[in-house]
C-alpha cells in the first residue's frame, strides 16, 4: 500500500448523510456504484452543506488519496459549488448544431460530459 499524497482539486458527486455529533463529516457519491467519500468541514461551511444536500455539488479542497490511487478516500472541503442536477442537462439531440465547432473525432457523450462539467 502505498503512503498517503494530499493534493489540493476538486471532485463532483451526490452530497449525502451529514453527520455533526463528534465532528463536521458529509459524505460525497461520486458515481452510481462507487464507494462514498467522507467530506470534513468547517462550522463556517455547515450553511451551505446542509443546503446541499441530496444535491449535485463540485467540491474543491483538499484531497487525500494513496500514492498510487487516483480516487480520493477523503476529502477536507474548502469550498462547495451546487450544479444542476443531470436530469435538467440538455441531452446531445439538443444540442445539434448549437456549435459550429464539434469536433468530429470525439464520441458525442464524452463531449456533452465535457460540456457539462465546464458550468
Amino acid at each position: 500500500m502505498g503512503q498517503d499524497v494530499t493534493t489540493v482539486g476538486e471532485i463532483v458527486g451526490t452530497l449525502d448523510a451529514v453527520n455533526m455529533h463528534d465532528q463536521l463529516r458529509a459524505f460525497l457519491y461520486p458515481r452510481r456504484g462507487e464507494p462514498r467519500i467522507p467530506c470534513d468541514f468547517s462550522v463556517g461551511l455547515r450553511e451551505e452543506v446542509v443546503g446541499a444536500l441530496n444535491r449535485r455539488v463540485r467540491i474543491l479542497g483538499e484531497l487525500k488519496r494513496r500514492e498510487n490511487g487516483e480516487r480520493p478516500y477523503s476529502v477536507k472541503i474548502h469550498r462547495i459549488e451546487m450544479l444542476p442536477d443531470e436530469a435538467n442537462l440538455p441531452l446531445f439531440e439538443d444540442l445539434y448544431g448549437a456549435s459550429s465547432s464539434y469536433p468530429a473525432d470525439i464520441d458525442p457523450v464524452l463531449y456533452v460530459r465535457e460540456l457539462r462539467e465546464a458550468d
